[in-house]
């Protein structure tokens, strides 16, 4: 029998054209058997008569509309409603290769019993080259046991989130009774990197997999992106995304193997609140205010164990450097590098 695919694309108030091509990118897959689910979350744009359209003109296409909920609660909602034996989640203003879907096919042709699939992607920016954003496998590389699932359940900490195919929704295809097992797979209320949560614990569930070393999705990167955006409540943000975090910790076999990855998703935090809201561009804190800030928030727990005992090893000069920074109060050295990235998306500095 056909393997089938479902594509789950929640949309909300997205450009016109990139959701018409997020569309086109899935409706040509290579592959007979597949369905494309659009969760419009609301949206009080044109994108609701988007998806509308398309629906009307391919069954392949099923919409649903919800009062706006968030991006989880549109991607859990889809996870529900879809068919496939495999599910993929695609953002709607990126888009995908054409030959995902037989890529996959061949891979659990090759791979028997696989229950989910990693592959790589690109960044794509405005005024820039096209940047692949590599797993840190090499091809076919297999992951077979309890603790292949507990060492991807580290990576998906001790690597930053900006790099880490691990952590993004749309670099995987699972087998849908395996997603099913996770639901709610994306946790609902958590407005910042809540990516980290939902690909830890759905890791937990999964038993046997592969990694293919090829970019089959094309992530944007736009400045609107949120990592861009000036978050006034990045600190209660990213303190709910570490006690969520350390409770999915203490609920796993031998729970003190992770405090490594834990100390750098903490470091990551710090960085977030410091580029995000204390040193952001919009900040109307004074320069003695910023320091102020800077200097009681590494204070406080977690903080101030995690850069204490954090390690720095296999990270990036970037991350290294900033981590530095901050932990010596070089603070305004730190807020250049965030600049300096603003400036030129995907250049490297070094």
């Amino acid at each position: 029998m056909e393997k089938t695919f479902s594509f789950v694309v929640p949309v909300y108030n997205t450009a016109e054209k990139y959701l018409k091509k997020c569309i086109a990118s899935c409706i040509q897959q290579e592959a007979p058997q597949i369905e494309v689910i659009l969760v419009d979350d609301g949206s009080s744009d044109e994108c609701a008569r988007i998806c509308d359209r398309f629906a009307e003109t391919d069954k392949r296409i099923s919409v649903f509309h919800q009062k706006n909920a968030g991006v989880a609660a549109a991607r859990n909602h889809g996870i529900d409603v879809a068919h496939g034996d495999w599910i993929i989640c695609v953002d709607s203003d990126d888009w995908i290769e054409s030959t995902l879907c037989e890529e996959i096919r061949t891979a659990e042709e090759k791979y028997n019993g696989i229950d989910f699939l990693l592959f790589s992607l690109a960044k794509e920016y405005r005024e820039a080259a096209s940047q692949s954003i590599l797993g840190m496998y090499e091809n076919g590389h297999m992951f077979c046991s309890k603790d292949d699932m507990a060492q991807l359940q580290r990576d998906v900490l001790e690597h930053p989130l900006q790099n880490n195919i691990l952590v993004f929704p749309y670099c995987k295809a699972v087998k849908r009774d395996a997603l099913l097992k996770a639901q709610p797979v994306f946790p609902v209320g958590v407005s910042m990197c809540e990516d980290v949560l939902s690909a830890f614990k759905v890791f937990g569930f999964l038993t046997h997999g592969v990694y293919i070393d090829k970019p089959l999705y094309h992530y944007r990167q736009l400045a609107s992106s949120a990592v861009y955006k000036y978050r006034k409540n990045a600190e209660e943000e990213q303190r709910q995304l570490l006690e969520l975090l350390s409770k999915m910790i203490k609920g796993r076999p031998n729970p003190e193997s992770y405090r490594k990855g834990f100390n750098r998703e903490v470091l990551y935090a710090a960085q977030r609140i410091f580029s995000q809201k204390i040193y952001h561009r919009d900040s109307e804190l004074s320069w003695r205010q910023k320091r102020e800030k800077c200097t009681g928030l590494l204070k406080k727990e977690p903080f101030c164990s995690a850069f204490r005992d954090v390690d720095l090893h296999n990270l990036s000069i970037n991350h290294k450097l900033k981590s530095f920074l901050l932990k010596y109060k070089m603070y305004e050295l730190c807020s250049i590098l965030y600049r300096l990235h603003y400036m030129l998306p995907g250049k490297k500095l070094w």
